[in-house]
């Protein structure tokens, strides 16, 4: 290298005030980096030299795995440290107070306030950093919860004034390892407490360790203060709700919206989500006082369910004022042994709803003086309503309908009244479109329209059961099915039986006393009517009518004291009436017109035709 060249070169205040010509190099003295000229630029450019990486002033090296070592960072607020030495040789930023070591033997996170921690560190700075690993839901639970009660109390004088304040608080709690027999949490709303909030979870958080308990008997809820959504696609704004696979604190206490006609809904699970309810509480006088959509489950299980001992009722959800429960798409609602009355059904039909798949059980529930029909099972809803009390419904007790079920049978007295359907003011029971319900030893007394209605194929199974005293006892038409036997349908004001077009009622033991208006069993258009040894006195005007191809089974049956016939047969009608019992008819005991057939061999009782003589009226066998 025998030649040399130079450039020009000075210090940095000289180069600060050189302007260079035009792809001029030269060389800073002081900072010992090169200038790059553009004939216009002060100074000229400073170009970056390998002594700056990682220098004061200079430029930031990487490390192996590309990223800016922390000591280089300097004063940069951080609070993330790759090692234990890293801390100790770094000046934290006065305003952070918690820092994360993420590898090493000492990972984990640390907070600047002594929390009694004997795992510390000390950053460069001088200041001790406490690891919060001794803070964990055990210490803490010890340091809340120093007795042995597991309680706190919101309100006046309490650990809380808000009850979401109290939960937010415990729900960390959640996290708790095994403990064996569990662990409980009760949050008490003391004396004079207002309810003006709404317990909302979702997201899988689980809180149904904590049971929220009142002083009072019952808690009034403010419902100006009861305004957020659970779901806008349901229209469901409830107390208590819990979405997307969530469980909620369980409602142990009795609460009340003053006025049900300003009132929003009760408590409410969707989306896989549960709501648990203490034994006789509840929310007394909600808009939608109990809704179960999407897979959600509402529970209660009162204590003496399996000994079949009233030891204590189930939930409370009176005074609803649409209604009492809906459940559907899956939904469930275990609410045995619950008050559901005085639902008042406003702008919907029925104070529980079950529909598209849900399932409702309420085993010995009270749903008396419904404003609209008590229980309704559409489109594959299962309602399990065993010694249910409904009675004294405005429009209907029981339907089903589209493949809804419900089991309603009466096997034994029941804590919430025998009053089954009766007093219901159209039908008591009522099936159509497959729908089909169990109803032996149902009371259906008294009800305004029919006791047991059914049509479209339905289904209903009432045996030993009682309809005394409805307008009609027994309405079946469309391959329908009533399966009646040894029922009662005593002085209905209209008639006992109708059965219509192809469908098939059984009768068989029954009685039918004191029909008061019309004839007592009518069987048209190829129905058939069972009504073998049954007792049907007194009938107004005929006991049994047969017409255009209808059957009646009666053979063994009693039909004394009719007002016009016991038995009668038109249009290819026909009846079966050997030993029957046909004294005392006001006209005749058997008579015939245009095709009728009766066979009546063995029967007691005059004739209005010669018997085994065949006539254009029809024939009498006997």
């Amino acid at each position: 290298m025998s030649t040399q060249v130079q450039h020009r070169r000075g210090t940095t205040v000289q180069h600060d005030a050189f302007t260079g010509a035009m792809s001029e190099f030269t060389h800073d003295t002081t900072r010992n980096n090169i200038r790059v000229h553009d004939g216009q630029q002060a100074g000229g450019y400073a170009t970056l030299m390998e002594h700056q990486l990682g220098a004061a002033n200079g430029v930031a090296s990487l490390d192996s795995s590309g990223s800016i070592p922390e000591a280089q960072l300097g004063n940069i607020p951080h609070s993330v440290f790759e090692a234990q030495a890293n801390v100790e040789a770094a000046n934290v930023k006065e305003d952070i107070h918690a820092i994360y070591l993420i590898s090493g033997d000492a990972v984990g996170t640390y907070t600047d306030t002594d929390n009694g921690s004997t795992d510390t560190l000390t950053s460069d700075d001088g200041r001790t950093w406490y690891r919060v690993k001794d803070v964990d839901v055990d210490r803490i639970s010890d340091d809340i919860f120093a007795f042995s009660s597991r309680l706190v109390t919101v309100g006046a004088g309490g650990d809380f004034s808000t009850i979401n304040d109290a939960v937010k608080s415990l729900s960390h709690i959640g996290l708790r390892e095994y403990v064996a027999g569990g662990f409980a949490v009760e949050v008490r709303l003391r004396s004079g407490f207002v309810w003006a909030e709404q317990i909302l979870v979702a997201n899988g958080l689980d809180l149904s360790f904590i049971t929220i308990t009142a002083e009072d008997a019952e808690t009034a809820i403010d419902a100006s203060a009861i305004t957020v959504s659970l779901s806008l696609e349901d229209s469901l704004t409830p107390v208590i709700g819990a979405k997307y696979g969530a469980r909620s604190p369980k409602l142990g206490c009795l609460l009340a919206y003053p006025d049900a006609s300003l009132a929003l809904d009760g408590v409410a699970a969707i989306y896989d989500a549960s709501v648990a309810i203490s034994p006789e509480c509840g929310i007394k006088n909600a808009r939608q006082a109990v809704s179960a959509f999407n897979g959600g489950i509402v529970s209660c299980f009162p204590r003496g369910l399996r000994a079949g001992a009233l030891i204590e009722w189930g939930a409370n959800f009176t005074g609803a004022y649409e209604r009492a429960i809906h459940a559907n798409h899956n939904g469930r609602v275990y609410l045995p042994r619950a008050h559901l009355d005085d639902c008042a059904c406003n702008s919907v039909n029925e104070a529980v709803m079950c529909i598209w798949g849900g399932e409702v059980d309420l085993y010995q529930s009270s749903i008396q003086r419904s404003g609209g029909t008590g229980l309704l099972a559409r489109d594959g809803g299962r309602i399990y309503a065993r010694e249910t009390n409904v009675a004294d419904a405005a429009t209907h007790g029981y339907q089903a309908y589209h493949g809804g079920y419900i089991d309603a049978r009466y096997y034994e007295t029941s804590p919430a009244g025998d009053g089954g359907c009766s007093g219901a003011g159209g039908y008591g029971v009522a099936v159509d479109t497959a729908g089909i319900i169990e109803a032996s030893h149902m009371n259906a007394q008294n009800c305004g329209s029919t006791a047991f209605w059914a049509a479209g194929g339905g289904i209903i199974t009432a045996t030993d059961a009682d309809g005394s005293g409805s307008n009609r006892g027994i309405y079946a038409q469309g391959a329908s099915i009533v399966a009646a036997s040894n029922t009662k349908l005593d002085n209905c004001t209209y008639r006992a039986i109708d059965a219509i077009g192809t469908a098939c009622v059984s009768f068989d033991a029954g009685s039918a006393i004191g029909n008061l208006g019309d004839i007592a069993i009518r069987s048209d258009a190829s129905a058939s009517v069972d009504c073998r040894n049954a007792t049907i006195t007194g009938s107004a005007q005929s006991a049994l009518y047969a017409y255009e191809n209808g059957r009646i089974s009666a053979d063994g049956a009693n039909v004394s004291n009719a007002g016009t016939y016991g038995a009668f047969a038109s249009r290819g009608g026909s009846i079966s009436a050997m030993n029957l019992n046909a004294t005392g008819a006001g006209t005749y005991g058997v008579g015939v017109e245009n095709g009728g057939i009766i066979t009546c061999r063995s029967m007691t009782g005059t004739s209005g035709k010669a018997k085994n003589t065949l006539s254009v009226d029809g024939y009498i066998l006997g």
